[in-house]
């Protein structure tokens, strides 16, 4: 079961000024964002409440995450100052990205299956009568080791300029299956982009496995380009390399971990 704490420091002075309470901050949700081939995003839900009679005002969120007691990403999210009427909570969500140069440090020794505690520490300056006060949140959960896929491009079956189909390769190495939602991204040739890629997709990739996912493309002849004349009019797929991300719905298992949830 994770832990879920609020701490509030200057009190002496909220209550000099009339009795005033301190704000608050709930984890509402944290999910996986997307599963790129260089990075890993997160988002995390925050629900922030002014109980006084006033109006208070906040500014940028501050974040850090540890993982096996290493530190892997802190940094400022800064959405400019926001005006929390008396009486009112507002919603903020907050974009996390972690490197896998960083991640693949705490993943070593970890098998299969096994999982390791992780911290995600917020704090936020609140503004009350012009003096900063700042509310922090400490929450911890348990989280599996997260790798990259990889993707590779099959085929690109070109029927002509308006009826193209690219099948692309996907391999979770995860232990845990990847409920794909969008596939974003560029399809190079010979060095060269010929396009971007922007496809919903509802395919899921069990864990240590791999599945082939169509994805129907659609462009306009004016503007090819050499490389695209080439692909046309060759037979050869050899040159043909996919760079992107995959987007995905966070895996159920791994959000309960991250929630700081029990799983059967």
């Amino acid at each position: 079961m994770g832990k879920l704490s609020i701490v509030a420091t200057g009190m002496v002075f909220l209550l000099a000024v009339g009795g005033c309470a301190q704000p608050t901050i709930e984890l509402d949700d944290i999910a996986i964002a997307e599963i790129g081939l260089k990075k890993l995003a997160l988002v995390i839900d925050l629900k922030v409440h002014n109980p006084n009679p006033i109006a208070i005002r906040f500014g940028g969120v501050n974040y850090s995450m540890k993982a096996g007691g290493k530190q892997l990403v802190e940094g400022l999210f800064d959405q400019g100052t926001t005006t929390l009427r008396a009486g009112s909570t507002s919603n903020i969500r907050v974009p996390i990205v972690l490197d896998y140069e960083s991640l693949s440090e705490v993943w070593q020794g970890v098998r299969a299956k096994e999982t390791i505690p992780f911290e995600l520490g917020v704090d936020i300056p609140f503004k009350v009568f012009g003096a900063s006060i700042p509310v922090s949140l400490k929450h911890s959960g348990e989280i599996p080791p997260i790798y990259a896929p990889s993707i590779r491009v099959v085929d690109l079956d070109v029927v002509g300029v308006n009826n193209v189909k690219l099948a692309l390769e996907v391999t979770n190495p995860n232990s845990f299956a990847l409920p794909l939602t969008e596939i974003q991204g560029g399809l190079k040739y010979d060095g060269e982009k010929l396009f971007q890629i922007d496809s919903p997709s509802d395919a899921t990739i069990p864990p240590g496995e791999s599945r082939t996912v169509t994805i129907p493309i659609k462009f306009n002849a004016e503007g090819i380009g050499d490389s695209m004349f080439k692909l046309l009019t060759t037979s050869t797929k050899r040159k043909l390399e996919f760079d992107g991300n995959v987007k995905l719905a966070t895996p159920k298992m791994v959000h309960q971990m991250l929630l700081g949830e029990k799983t059967q």
